[in-house]
């Protein structure tokens, strides 16, 4: 009795803390002493302190057991006050009411704590609809770091994939959360529809009143329907006219409100009327509705953030370190959404160091910091914060919650590369969320633990493990239940997590065909789009392809995607689209498609302020350098000679290993029996190609080798864009002339060997160094090429000219004056290629 009297008087000294400990120790001296009405008393004051220190959610759990620990003692006056305690928690912790917590915390005799409590309700409620509204952004962020395995090992298609599979495209970015609302166990419902029924017996007409806005908050807490809390409240709104109180009939009125949608100019005319009365918690309560609605009609982030950077301010004022850490919260949150790593994470830790007396302020601190911490591309320390988030779910108890979380740490496991304890952790969601008492909510909990379990396993290579989650989700009881989507949506999405989870089976046709009809009966264009892509990938999967299907699956997905203004799901679409023309050999038209999708990425990535490339625009990339490669054929190089006896050679990048090694044959021949080559002109045309398009003797230089061992002067003629194996050709040569236009990639790579001694050590290590283009006549300063021609004919003009007179001259000079100039041929071997050693030295 002692503890207790001494937490009573540090509560009413406002030392929270202290008070917090004293009535532990007193409830820990009861249960020792199995002192039940000691033990009664000890919840109600701890309860109590919780509520007053801002933490509602640790004095919901409290109080529930209060109140059951009152009525099995039969003392009605205890029971009561335990219902008021927990009917306060409950609306300070879930709403839908500022006023209406402040009005609850007065009747459970804390009036002291009243403002502190509609000030905390209100930003707890501000919060939870910042956190939905950024779920789908968050997600694609997730995928994002799930598609760097991917990604680092080339397959951009498997990326693109993990960013935007088929089930998150059907719901946008409208899609409607998955609700979780910590502490909401069976156990605290159970309570509390007991502490509503206490508080009716009350034959008052202003307690029956008090009753129904209770009834009002339990139907909000239990997450019923709109229309059943809005026709609830109606009729507390009546009782509380009634009754006569204008306390009471102003809660009702603010809670009708609160549970409408957020308007705008609703929002804007409470704002200047708090700062007409400048009530500083008015006035912060109308910016959070204002950065609501704002955020609900999808306004610019700007304005949010301004809005809520105001809020901030008032709060930190007002001295509520709780609501403090809520809207840094949502601070951390806006700046995420706009991309601004740096500024969330400041905000998110901020958050996190003032939440740590408020679990659940916690809880949507670490939320936030998920978010910045994937925007930030720092996987292992999203993954850090999905760990805390769960032992937060843990400490109340709440397996839902919990749930929730781990399947979150699965996926953040997943973007950490490590799939074993991703499996782990989703399978542990899933058995938690069974475990659930609350039966709808359990089969939500259920449903989202296992699509997520299913991408696991699919990201594994699993496809038989993948399908068996997909069949439990679909075996479910009422499977409409989804964890982002209610009725029938639910159960096509769900069909859609099947579809892909064995895109190879013939069942998994009829099943993509079933979600695509049930969009159609939602008129659901979102989710027909991605029933359309879904079915075009299985079309691709099955043994016999179906390509002209998968086409006009691909095209009517992109079409759908289209007109609900979904840029981003358009542009995953025209990848499918292009992949589908490549199989289909119509490479003018996969590029075209291609360029299409690529520029739709860049948009995305830009509106975003995303840094970096994007997995879209990685797979983009990829499709267009398939077509270019597919329309690129290997060419012939030519060879023919003129009556002063020049030999013209004509080639580029994409010559064919059998056309050069003629062309070396038939030069070797004609010197060596005809003794008739005076001269080689190389006509180069720079373009460039992929490296599995090189031939073996340019990449290795041995054709630069042979043509240096013919031992006559060699021109160069060149034009286009010089790179890779082209560098080689043209240093290769004695006269370089080059047409104005022509551009030089750089750096160098696989330089012959005597890169040195051709233009200089200095110049050599710029050319290897460099990075980027350069034009012809800078390459010409650089001493490399000796003359730099208008145009292409011209520029081959003057080589044939340059080559003529060089031919007047007597060949044995011109082939000693090459010995004695020139380095020895084998040293134009490209540097790091293989070559047999030379015979005078194997002797």
């Amino acid at each position: 009795l002692s503890l207790l009297a001494l937490a009573a008087v540090l509560e009413r000294d406002g030392q929270f803390q202290e008070s917090l400990l004293r009535a532990i120790e007193a409830l820990d001296a009861c249960q020792e002493l199995q002192e039940k009405k000691g033990r009664a008393s000890a919840l109600q004051s701890l309860s109590r302190t919780h509520l007053l220190r801002g933490a509602p959610a640790e004095a919901l759990q409290v109080a529930a057991e209060a109140l059951e620990l009152s009525k099995a003692l039969g003392d009605g006056t205890w029971e009561v006050s335990a219902a008021r305690l927990l009917v306060a928690a409950a609306a300070a912790h879930v709403g839908p009411s500022g006023t209406t917590a402040a009005v609850f915390a007065a009747e459970a005799d804390l009036a002291k704590g009243a403002e502190a409590l509609r000030a905390r309700c209100s930003a707890g409620l501000t919060a939870k609809s910042f956190e939905d509204a950024a779920r789908c952004r968050r997600n694609r962020f997730l995928g994002r770091a799930e598609a760097k395995s991917f990604t680092a090992r080339g397959d951009h298609e498997g990326a693109l994939r993990q960013v935007a599979d088929a089930p998150s495209l059907a719901q946008g970015l409208q899609e409607t959360p998955y609700v979780v609302r910590l502490g909401l166990t069976a156990e605290v419902i159970a309570s509390l529809t007991e502490a509503v029924e206490i508080l009716s017996r009350e034959k008052d007409g202003r307690q029956k009143a008090l009753a129904a806005l209770a009834k009002v908050n339990l139907v909000f807490f239990k997450g019923a329907a709109s229309e059943e809390v809005l026709t609830s409240c109606k009729t507390a709104m009546e009782l509380c006219k009634a009754a006569g109180d204008k306390v009471l009939e102003a809660a009702a009125q603010h809670t009708m409100e609160s549970l409408e949608a957020k308007s705008l100019s609703l929002a804007s005319t409470s704002l200047s009327a708090a700062r007409e009365k400048e009530e500083k918690l008015s006035e912060a309560e109308a910016l959070l509705y204002l950065a609501q609605a704002h955020l609900a009609q999808g306004n610019s982030l700007p304005e949010v953030l301004e809005a809520v950077q105001q809020a901030l301010i008032l709060f930190r004022d007002l001295g509520f370190p709780s609501c403090e850490a809520l809207v840094q919260s949502m601070l951390a949150t806006s700046y995420s959404m706009l991309g601004e790593a740096s500024e969330a994470s400041k905000a998110s830790k901020e958050s996190r160091d003032l939440a740590l007396e408020d679990r659940g302020a916690e809880a949507a601190a670490l939320e936030a910091s998920i978010f910045a911490a994937l925007v930030a591309s720092k996987a292992e320390e999203a993954l850090q914060h999905g760990r805390d988030l769960v032992k937060v779910s843990r400490y109340f108890n709440d397996k839902l919650a919990e749930s929730f979380a781990l399947g979150q740490l699965a996926r953040l496991h997943l973007a950490n590369d490590d799939p074993g304890q991703a499996v782990r952790a989703a399978e542990d969601a899933v058995e938690l969320a069974a475990a659930s008492k609350l039966a709808q909510a359990s089969v939500t909990g259920q449903a989202a633990a296992l699509r997520v379990l299913a991408k696991v396993h699919g990201c594994r290579g699993k496809p038989a493990a993948a399908l068996r989650a997909a069949e439990q989700l679909l075996a479910l009881p009422g499977r409409a239940a989804d964890t982002l989507a209610k009725g029938s949506k639910g159960e096509a999405i769900a069909l859609l997590v099947a579809s892909e989870a064995n895109a190879a089976s013939h069942a998994a046709l009829a099943t993509a065909r079933d979600a695509e009809a049930l969009f159609v009966q939602l008129k659901d264009q979102q989710g027909q789009g991605a029933a359309k892509l879904a079915l075009a990938s299985t079309l691709l999967m099955q043994p016999q392809r179906e390509l002209d299907g998968a086409l006009a699956a691909a095209r009517e997905a992109s079409s759908c995607f289209r007109s609900r203004g979904d840029s981003f799901a358009e542009a995953v679409a025209l990848c499918a689209t292009a992949n589908i023309h490549l199989l289909r050999e119509e490479t003018s038209e996969a590029e075209k498609v291609g360029k299409e999708a690529l520029r739709l990425f860049k948009e995305d990535r830009a509106s975003r302020g995303a840094k970096g490339t994007s997995p879209g625009e990685a797979r983009a990339k990829q499709l267009l350098m398939q077509s270019q490669l597919k329309s690129q054929q290997p060419s012939a190089a030519r060879l023919f000679f003129d009556e002063f006896s020049v030999a013209h050679l004509e080639l580029n990048e994409l010559a064919s290993q059998e056309s050069l090694e003629a062309a070396i044959a038939t030069l070797h021949n004609m010197q060596r029996v005809r003794k008739n080559v005076k001269a080689v002109v190389m006509h180069l045309d720079g373009t460039p190609a992929p490296v599995t398009m090189h031939s073996y003797a340019l990449t290795s230089g041995t054709f630069m080798v042979g043509l240096r061992s013919i031992s006559v002067p060699l021109i160069l003629a060149c034009c286009g864009k010089i790179a890779g194996p082209s560098w080689s050709l043209a240093l290769a040569c004695d006269y370089r002339l080059a047409d104005c236009d022509t551009q030089f990639l750089l750096p160098v790579i696989a330089p012959p060997e005597c890169l040195g001694d051709l233009v200089g050590q200095a110049v050599a290590a710029q050319l290897c160094i460099s990075n980027g283009c350069m034009p012809a006549q800078a390459v010409q300063e650089m001493g490399i090429f000796q003359q730099v021609r208008p145009g292409k004919d011209d520029t081959s003009r003057a080589a044939s000219e340059l080559a003529k007179r060089i031919a007047a001259f007597p060949s044995v000079a011109c082939k000693q004056t090459i010995g004695l100039l020139s380095v020895p041929a084998l040293r134009y071997t490209a540097v790091g290629a293989q070559r047999l050693p030379d015979r005078d030295l194997m002797a």
